[in-house]
């Protein structure tokens, strides 16, 4: 058995020790202490040796595992100690190349929050994952947009970029009216996209391509001048209507 400093000694043992007689609850207490220091045990007394059977066994396996334990432990002090909390996975990506063509924009990092497998193009200003309201315009002057992805039992706690996702209607959809200000209506008809699309930055950036690429939405259609417009594109039958393609070029 490996020497240590100490052992455990288990209460529920008592009751057969006090039905020993004193003498050989010593000699007992004697052969217990020799063997926790690695001493070899003989005994000629049959029931001391059925006694101390069963308290070897258990002495044995605690040092057993006490012994995994050290050596785990040491293994990991090599390694520096206890590994660091992992972080949240993060991703930079870059902005349409549509919108960095028309904006000339120039590079920035800022923040903002999505769901899941992130693995197109987003953009926007949204900071320390606060709503941003746009009573003052802010300009588009970034070209690279870090993304703190979320795990996706996360997602319905996503709040939404207003910033992020206005900034780049106003980006794709040049041939439109621009957006400016974040009133409370328009905020709630964000909000329902952001759900609708699944809180998914990239899918709203195909659905304003989409938009842009329409003749009859962006009024490029001759004998029309009528033309979309932010809060046109953002009521739910409408939405509906230009991802089924009711508006795509014939």
């Amino acid at each position: 058995m490996e020497k240590k400093k100490s052992f455990v000694l288990y209460a529920d043992l008592a009751d057969t020790v006090h039905k020993l007689s004193d003498e050989d609850a010593g000699k007992l207490l004697k052969m217990i202490f020799s063997h926790a220091n690695g001493e070899d045990i003989e005994t000629d007394n049959l029931l001391l040796d059925i006694v101390f059977s069963p308290i070897k066994a258990q002495m044995d396996r605690d040092a057993e595992k006490w012994l995994k334990t050290r050596e785990a432990r040491s293994e990991a002090g090599k390694k520096g100690g206890r590994p660091p909390k992992q972080k949240k996975a993060k991703a930079l990506f870059c902005l349409p190349d549509k919108a960095k063509e028309k904006q000339n924009l120039t590079k920035k990092a800022v923040n903002v929050n999505v769901n899941g497998n992130v693995n197109g193009n987003v953009n926007g200003n949204v900071k320390d994952n606060t709503l941003v309201d746009l009573a003052e315009p802010k300009s588009t002057d970034g070209e690279i947009l870090e993304v703190e992805v979320l795990r996706p039992q996360e997602k319905a706690g996503v709040p939404c970029p207003y910033t992020c996702i206005v900034e780049s209607f106003n980006a794709t959809c040049r041939c439109l009216q621009g957006c400016r200000i974040a009133t409370p209506t328009r905020k709630q008809a964000l909000r329902r996209a952001w759900a609708f699309f699944e809180y998914d930055m990239v899918a709203i950036n195909k659905f304003f391509e989409t938009v842009n690429e329409s003749d009859f939405l962006c009024g490029r259609r001759k004998g029309s001048n009528w033309k979309c417009s932010f809060d046109w594109i953002f009521k739910m039958n409408n939405i509906v209507k230009i991802i089924e393609g009711n508006y795509t070029n014939k």
